[in-house]
């Protein structure tokens, strides 16, 4: 856990790159589904990929402000 704390900085960015990535994924599935209906499996999947996007940011949002 000492690693963590030490370079918290580092793992931070890591959070905010890999939530950056996710939104941008959200971002073109969104507009590849604007002409399309949404099913019931894909609106599951939309949700909890925007519940991880938050997660990823909440966690580097508390890794920066250590």
């Amino acid at each position: 856990m000492d690693f963590i704390y030490e370079h918290n900085f580092i793992f931070a960015f890591i959070f905010l790159l890999i939530s950056l990535i996710l939104i941008f994924k959200q971002l073109n599935f969104n507009l590849s589904q604007k002409l399309k209906k949404f099913e019931q499996s894909e609106i599951k999947v939309f949700i909890s990929d925007w519940v991880l996007i938050f997660g990823f940011l909440l966690l580097s949002f508390l890794l920066f402000n250590q």
